[in-house]
């Protein structure tokens, strides 16, 4: 038959409850100095925990925008829906991006010939056949023509018959630099080799302008790499790994240390490092690109050069085709035939071009003995290599242009990035959208993790770790979920710069549960255990500023006594110095009046704070304990 506990009272004796439960005795007193709840110190085991309040989210939220501004042509989904990676979600008109991409085609194609022609320009000559002259008065004399090819203008005249053949003149084709003008100059070797050099010229200008645009954009990616990396070294503070705390009087804990606001020296001096490395990397690549840039100049001044060779060529040509027609004999037509004005010492007269540098025109005379003519022109003036460069830049340009034009197309269909449910739809088929806009859009919720984002004091901050677990509670969840901390922030978040606080993210660890995005939820973070170390209630625990206190019982009376803590939980706090095992320590004071009912940090015979529940002459029990409470008197 189990023993019963028995209740004893003497007149002149304290009246004393004791209940033993669970390791932790806690005893009401009553003698000469007062009442008081007590508990004994001994061996417990003390799990410290921080409790969190926040909301869950989706760990892969994505708003979904249309890359390019256009008119909606179609909704595909609806709130609640499960789509997956790829799933169109919307469309834009295809009309006015088609238009564009055709647009920009049609640039691309004309700044292609451009080129093209000027290329040619620069090796274009003309050539003049004329007739044999005629016997009896008409005759025919060489007429001038004009080369191909874009450019200024350059004229020649003669002096002709009114028989003369019309000048016939050789355009190159287009689209290569070394397709150049032929004709009956093409016969001469020096204009031959000058053509050929210049088509070299061309091909070495052009394929240069192209290495020295890809290391530009080389050094000018380098350059934007170097001042990110550079920008962190300049942004950090080193923070000290080793500081010294303010020494806390004997037998009192330490206050909860506040977060690091520097960088470990380790990884500044990594981020100086990649910070050297991003400069040495700008400053070859802009020497590549100088030297790049020093070889097209000296190709454009060769190329301009050679076109300079070949237009003096051609001129010495011509000058030398006008003598020989002057000095043809007048009796190769009848004297009765011929004007009494024409002699032979009337040549054909050819004017040279006008311009810095023309094409001659180049005329072979003919044999008539008389008649005057008209003039013929034309314009021809070769492109300069500057031009060539321009055009070129032109070319890329154009084609950059129906790059992003295509890609423009794709960017008017909208698909989904992940596998959720879609939560939200902001687009109206037959509304006006803008690229990237953050109102009109489709909003998926992923399926891949759910978190809790909550925010904790910078008390509770430095005791948390990632990794640590967690039991939380969601609202609207049939049972508590699991978790661990995956992300502490270093950023004070809180408004009041009085009471900071800092972001904390708990990873939920089931990633299927059917949980709502925005549910509130509570978490609970086990911080720190001690398993059999000497421990009191938290209530028992009490702080003086930075001293922490117990009520020791030393004689039937409270004696204040520093101690030093350890592990401290709801339930119980250990101690690590300051009492030994069996030790009793106050809970309360039952003689004093009951307070206010007060939750946390209250309590205690100084009227300062403690660190459990329960102030005055009313103390709370332990969880699985039962209290009795007595007090003086009847």
């Amino acid at each position: 038959m189990p023993r019963k506990r028995r209740l004893v009272v003497g007149a002149s004796a304290g009246l004393v409850v004791v209940l033993v439960g669970g390791g932790l005795a806690i005893a009401a007193t009553n003698n000469s100095a007062g009442s008081y709840r007590t508990a004994t110190v001994q061996p417990e085991t003390v799990h410290q925990t921080v409790a969190l309040s926040g909301s869950v989210a989706s760990t892969t939220v994505r708003h979904v925008a249309f890359g390019v501004g256009g008119t909606v042509a179609s909704v595909s989904v609806q709130p609640g829906q499960q789509v997956h990676a790829g799933d169109t979600l919307a469309a834009l008109s295809s009309t006015g991006l088609d238009s564009q991409l055709q647009t920009a085609q049609q640039n691309a194609s004309s700044a292609s010939q451009t080129l093209s022609d000027d290329l040619a320009s620069q090796t274009a000559t003309t050539t003049a056949s004329s007739s044999s002259g005629s016997s009896g008065s008409s005759g025919s004399s060489g007429s001038s023509g004009s080369s191909g090819g874009s450019g200024g203008s350059a004229r020649g005249t003669s002096s002709t018959s009114t028989g003369s053949a019309p000048s016939t003149r050789t355009t190159p084709p287009t689209g290569n630099p070394k397709s150049g003008g032929s004709g009956s100059s093409g016969s001469n070797p020096a204009v031959t080799h000058d053509v050929a050099a210049i088509h070299a010229a061309q091909s070495t200008l052009l394929a240069d302008a192209k290495t020295s645009a890809s290391d530009l954009a080389a050094a000018q990616t380098a350059e934007a790499a170097e001042a990110t990396a550079c920008q962190a070294v300049t942004d950090a503070t080193i923070s000290d790994p080793s500081p010294s705390p303010t020494p806390a009087p004997t037998g009192t804990a330490a206050p909860a240390p506040a977060p690091a606001t520097g960088s470990p020296l380790a990884t500044v001096q990594a981020e100086l490092a990649a910070c050297q490395t991003a400069i040495a990397t700008v400053q070859t690549d802009q020497q590549t690109t100088a030297a790049a840039q020093k070889a097209v100049q000296q190709d454009a001044t060769a190329l301009d050069a050679a076109v300079g060779k070949l237009q003096s060529d051609l001129a010495a040509a011509s000058a030398a085709s006008s003598t020989g027609a002057a000095a043809a004999p007048a009796s190769s037509a009848p004297a009765s035939s011929a004007p009494a004005a024409s002699t032979a010492s009337a040549p054909t007269t050819t004017t040279a071009s006008t311009g810095s540098s023309p094409l001659a025109a180049t005329a072979s005379g003919g044999s008539g003995s008389s008649g005057s003519g008209g003039s013929g022109g034309g314009s021809s003036t070769p492109a300069t290599a500057e031009t060539i460069l321009a055009d070129q830049a032109a070319v890329t340009a154009a084609n950059a242009a129906v790059a992003m034009a295509q890609q423009n197309v794709s960017l008017g269909t909208l698909t989904s990035p992940i596998d959720g449910v879609v939560a939200a739809v902001s687009l109206t088929p037959g509304g006006t959208v803008s690229a990237g806009s953050h109102t009109s859009d489709i909003t998926i919720i992923g399926s891949s993790g759910w978190s809790v984002n909550a925010t904790v004091p910078v008390t509770h901050v430095g005791s948390l770790k990632l990794g640590q677990k967690a039991s939380v509670t969601v609202a609207g969840a049939a049972a508590p979920l699991t978790g661990s901390v995956s992300a502490i922030g270093v950023t004070d978040v809180s408004s009041d710069t009085s009471n900071p606080a800092y972001s904390v993210t708990v990873g939920l660890d089931d990633a299927g549960a059917h949980l709502l995005n925005g549910a509130p939820a509570q978490a609970t973070v086990s911080v720190a255990s001690s398993a059999d170390v000497l421990a009191v209630p938290t209530s028992a625990i009490h702080r003086l500023g930075a001293t922490t206190i117990v009520d020791k019982i030393v004689n039937g009376a409270p004696v204040v006594t520093r101690v030093t803590v350890g592990t401290s939980g709801g339930d119980f706090t250990q101690i690590t110095s300051g009492l030994a095992k069996g030790d009793v320590v106050e809970l309360a004071d039952l003689s004093q009046p009951l307070p206010s009912t007060t939750t946390g940090f209250g309590g205690g015979r100084f009227g300062g704070t403690g660190l459990g529940k329960g102030t005055g002459g009313a103390g709370t029990g332990t969880s699985g304990r039962t209290t009795t409470t007595s007090r003086s008197g009847g």
